[in-house]
């Protein structure tokens, strides 16, 4: 069916209650809940291994080889630190860890790509 024929086929009373609920989904979907994140970052780990770490208010997005992740903000003493429960992710100064992604072995001393070890 034609979009033309489609509209022809709806009341303009219907057509005029349609109109505000459009505007405010289109008001929500361009509130920011699916904008990108507000930096990236790519650390390498001593053993070759690769992360990206993707920074979002309130939490970040842990891309590992075994997975993509949302990771929240926790409170932690002298470093940030983010988990959804099962993977964590800190952050200091010196770099970067992580535990519980698969085959990431807890690394420690992870930098960020392009700076010296």
């Amino acid at each position: 069916m034609h979009r033309a024929s489609i509209l022809s086929r709806i009341r303009p009373h219907t057509l005029g209650a349609l109109i505000p609920l459009l505007l405010a989904a289109g008001a929500i979907a361009g509130s920011g809940a699916g904008e990108g994140p507000r930096s990236s970052t790519a650390f390498v780990c001593p053993d070759g291994d690769r992360f990206t770490v993707d920074f979002h208010p309130g939490h970040v997005r842990l891309r590992h080889g075994s997975g993509v992740f949302a990771l929240s903000r926790e409170t932690a003493d002298k470093t940030e630190r983010y988990s959804d429960g099962r993977h964590t992710l800190w952050l200091d100064k010196d770099g970067a860890r992580i535990e519980g992604a698969a085959g990431s072995n807890g690394h420690h001393r992870c930098r960020p790509v392009g700076s010296s070890a």
